[in-house]
């Protein structure tokens, strides 16, 4: 089991959510504010439970919201209205 940060994985899923274009994993870590290896550990965990995807090109990792993803996404996205 790969262990994921408190916090950063639904910043990861509400970020790709706004953005419509893909973005490589380097650039979302700047983005988020998330060292790039915590950010690796992370993007794998929400892979392997199928809330993102990735494509390598070349020697970036690029990310995007698979529909499941997008779903938990809003969901997440509502609760922080609700809380906020």
């Amino acid at each position: 089991m790969i262990k994921a940060s408190r916090g950063v994985p639904p910043k990861i899923l509400i970020f790709l959510m706004n953005n419509t274009n893909e973005i490589n994993m380097y650039k979302l870590s700047g983005k988020i504010n998330c060292v790039y290896s915590n950010m690796c550990l992370n993007v794998n965990k929400l892979e392997s439970i199928g809330l993102i995807k990735t494509n390598k090109i070349r020697r970036n990792r690029y990310c995007e919201l698979t529909e499941k993803g997008v779903e938990v996404a809003k969901l997440l996205k509502k609760l922080d209205k609700l809380c906020n």
